[in-house]
């Protein structure tokens, strides 16, 4: 069996002491020398906001968040990955149609913002000792709208706010969700309209008039599906009174907190199948069909 050598960090004052009870491991100690004991430390600093981070992962979880509509190269570094969603391209760049006409270069439009917003503030976290250079706006006063001639933007609450606003509206090429199916795109989460697909993680339910918006994974679909659209539903009776529930986690729940002093597992009395009264007819559609569609 692998075992590596622990180390504990031999500075007295130093209150991380291990990141484990079972100490450091080698890489571990270095970066925590590095990050707390030396003089002078690598920062790494965000090209679109005043924030910076000793580690290149922090950095770069900071660009992907908030950030994520930049090109690739407006970032620290260059960096790309697989999409969460398998019937989604990773972001690609393309051409952006809803650009307003901004001719202002961006990092002299955030510096004014940040001059001449008064209403602005700097925060820092109370989780570690430095100050974490974030701008936010007081709730109190409006934020300075957007400088760009004609655009309808009118207040930001922050730095963060602005640049998204600004890689949206007033960037030539904007990164793009594209469907792999169709020629479907969108630079936010997708949405039913124009797409082929009948759907997809993030898209709504496909059933004409029904009114569920977003479901982002098809365990939720399924949920939606089985209360909804099907004829008959199981019910979950309580074994204490005459409540029954379509999910057996609403049971549970009302067993808690009506009956405390009964045992759980003697919480449900009965299932049965009984006509679904939230009954809308998916017509054509089946639930199989529409969860291979997106694998």
């Amino acid at each position: 069996m692998y075992c590596s050598k622990r180390y504990f960090c031999p500075v007295p004052d130093c209150v991380t002491k291990s990141s484990k009870s079972t100490g450091f491991t080698d890489s571990e100690m270095k970066r925590h020398w590095s990050e707390k004991h030396e003089e002078f430390v690598l920062m790494y600093h965000c090209s679109q906001c005043n924030f910076s981070a000793k580690r290149k992962g922090n950095i770069l979880r900071h660009f992907r968040t908030l950030h994520r509509y930049l090109p690739f190269s407006s970032g620290p570094q260059q960096w790309k990955g697989l999409g969460k969603l398998h019937s989604y391209q990773f972001y690609i760049q393309r051409d952006n149609i809803g650009n307003h006409g901004g001719d202002a270069l961006f990092p002299v439009v955030l510096q004014k913002f940040l001059e001449t917003n008064m209403t602005l503030k700097l925060t820092g976290s109370h989780r570690f000792k430095h100050i974490s250079e974030r701008w936010t706006a007081s709730a109190k006063d409006s934020s300075q709208g957007c400088p760009v001639k004609g655009c309808s933007a009118k207040k930001f609450r922050d730095q963060y706010a602005l640049t998204r606003h600004w890689a949206e509206k007033h960037e030539k090429v904007i990164l793009k969700f594209c469907c792999t199916s169709c020629s479907y795109s969108s630079s936010g989460p997708a949405k039913n309209e124009g797409s082929e697909v009948l759907w997809a993680p993030g898209y709504g339910c496909p059933v004409p008039g029904c009114g569920a918006k977003r479901m982002n994974h098809a365990t939720r679909l399924r949920e939606h599906w089985l209360e909804k659209h099907e004829q008959h539903v199981s019910m979950f009776h309580c074994s204490e009174c005459l409540f029954h529930s379509k999910r057996r986690s609403n049971l549970h729940k009302h067993f808690k907190t009506k009956h405390p002093y009964k045992d759980l597992a003697a919480s449900i009395s009965k299932i049965d199948f009984q006509p679904n009264p939230e009954y809308n007819d998916p017509g054509h559609l089946r639930l199989e069909d529409l969860l291979n569609q997106c694998m």
